[in-house]
């Protein structure tokens, strides 16, 4: 499938640059990156579509904590806790988790680290990651790239790298 937009006329957030701006120039640039970010974290939501130009919103500081993890029917499910300030929406925001399971003590390989969208919060913030097909091991090392999804503007926060131990 091929994409054509026209991001160039009519965006207000173009800082007052012509409209006729080329792709060489760092203003274009920019409004090309963040088309593309709200395009893909669109599209990780299951929300495909043309993104329409927004102001990028400050994301809200966040950490995550493990509740627990268990093993149903071949499917491994982490609870996790994701603290946010009720004045930030947290019911705006959705967990992406790009894991990787090893053997307890193994190094992480990012390019064996796959996309796993957890549930939405819920009213205690926390949400679940369910890994399909997972090994049945009694242990598990967990490296973790977290992010938040925006699910107004498709933008995705810097990531949260974590590592932890899991005991089924």
């Amino acid at each position: 499938m091929f994409l054509t937009i026209n991001f160039f006329q009519g965006n207000t957030f173009a800082g007052g640059g012509a409209a006729q701006a080329t792709i060489r120039s760092h203003d274009a640039h920019l409004r090309l990156q963040s088309f593309v970010s709200a395009y893909h974290g669109f599209a990780t939501l299951g929300n495909e579509h043309v993104p329409t130009p927004r102001a990028f919103d400050s994301f809200p500081p966040f950490a995550v904590d493990l509740v627990g993890a268990m093993n149903v029917g071949g499917e491994l499910r982490i609870q996790l806790q994701v603290p946010i300030a009720p004045v930030f929406h947290p019911e705006r925001y959705r967990l992406l988790a790009k894991i990787q399971l090893t053997e307890p003590g193994k190094d992480r390989n990012p390019g064996l680290m796959r996309n796993y969208l957890a549930s939405p919060f819920d009213a205690a913030s926390n949400a679940t990651v369910t890994i399909p097909n997972a090994t049945s091991q009694s242990e598990y090392q967990v490296h973790a790239r977290f992010v938040l999804l925006d699910t107004e503007t498709g933008y995705r926060s810097q990531y949260l790298q974590q590592s932890f131990l899991i005991q089924l």
